[in-house]
């Protein structure tokens, strides 16, 4: 067994971080409790340690009930982050703040900072700071570092039990599940949802999962960069049928010619159409998908329609579901939601998106 005295995480002490710290405030209201790795100088080591093992860490963290900020990570990934929360905030990234300066603002609403100079973990204790209306209790785990080996055992000793957290994209914190798109009585809302799954790629997944991973709240960004409410963007279509989001850094999104015919013509269709509905609306698709397509098939192309239209088969839940993934791997969900076709079971699927935010610059959609 490893001799505990020689592990370099020392013994834990107690701070004080003011509630109206700037930059902290908002988080001390709306997260019960936070963890972050604080430093008044560079630890190379321990840094090196924080980025290769983020997520054990953050993971063993939060199946505690803790949120772990690691501000170097956040900052690195200020765009993404932002782009993912806040999309029309771009702009904002101008004055991004830099690690340093939060820091040098962390030390000085800590109220009773060690003076040893060694990195610190931060863990807030909210029983003990419940009653205190001016400051927010800490524990302080006062960190060295000897080797990796040393300093991981360390951790797992003097951290919460570890308990592995899956990023699960069936999740709704993932935003592909929840609006499930199949028509009443279906037997396939499952077999849907899957679908939405598996057909974002890998590459996507591994975006979402990293900025779900960081672990950021939203409002330690708005804090951050001074960030506005988010809002819906207008939509674009352009003259050879992309879609574009203006004010989100005319962000691009990408759908194959039978899933975007789909999608302009429920753009098209503000009242909404049921899924069993469509079949009477045939000719109208055939017409979308053939103005858009480079497909010269006629007989696939038929085909394609058929499929979308037949009740009997899944093509329909299937386009509706790469359309929400092309949203979803974008943006948050409680922003995206108004992009794709919702609608509970036997009520009409929409979408909800106020058209006076969408142009039609080719003439042939809406």
């Amino acid at each position: 067994m490893m001799d505990l005295s020689k592990i370099r995480v020392h013994d834990k002490m107690v701070v004080h971080i003011k509630r109206d710290a700037t930059l902290l405030s908002d988080i001390f209201v709306k997260h019960q409790r936070v963890a972050i790795y604080h430093e008044q100088t560079y630890h190379e080591p321990i840094n090196n340690y924080l980025r290769q093992h983020y997520n054990e860490i953050y993971d063993r963290l939060y199946s505690n009930g803790i949120v772990f900020i690691y501000i170097p990570m956040l900052i690195e990934n200020l765009d993404s982050l932002v782009q993912f929360n806040v999309p029309d905030g771009i702009s904002a990234l101008k004055n991004a703040p830099a690690t340093t300066d939060f820091y040098n603002n962390l030390a000085e609403n800590i109220t009773d900072i060690p003076t040893t100079g060694r990195p610190m973990l931060l863990i807030s204790d909210y029983w003990k700071s419940r009653e205190d209306k001016e400051s927010v209790c800490f524990d302080c785990y006062d960190l060295d570092y000897a080797d990796d080996h040393q300093f991981m055992y360390a951790l797992r000793h003097y951290l919460p039990p570890f308990k592995v957290r899956h990023y699960d994209l069936s999740s709704n914190e993932s935003g592909l599940k929840g609006n499930i798109v199949c028509e009443e009585g279906s037997d396939d809302e499952a077999y849907a949802d899957r679908e939405s799954i598996e057909l974002i790629s890998n590459e996507i997944q591994e975006r979402i999962n990293r900025l779900y991973a960081l672990g950021v709240p939203e409002s330690l960004l708005k804090q951050l960069l001074s960030l506005p409410e988010p809002k819906p963007s207008r939509l674009v279509i352009t003259e050879n049928f992309r879609i574009l989001l203006p004010d989100y850094d005319n962000m691009e999104i990408v759908l194959n010619p039978l899933s975007k015919a789909l999608y302009f013509f429920y753009l098209r269709h503000t009242e909404g159409l049921r899924f069993k509905e469509l079949r009477d609306h045939r000719d109208e698709l055939y017409d979308i998908y053939a103005t858009i397509s480079p497909r010269e098939n006629i007989d696939k192309m038929n085909r394609s329609i058929d499929d979308m239209v037949d009740s009997t088969k899944n093509a329909v839940n299937e386009h509706c579901s790469r359309i929400k993934a092309a949203f979803v791997s974008k943006f948050q969900d409680r922003l995206a939601r108004q992009y794709y076709i919702t609608g509970k079971a036997g009520e009409p699927k929409l979408i909800t998106l106020d058209r006076s935010l969408v142009e039609d610059r080719s003439g042939e959609v809406m």
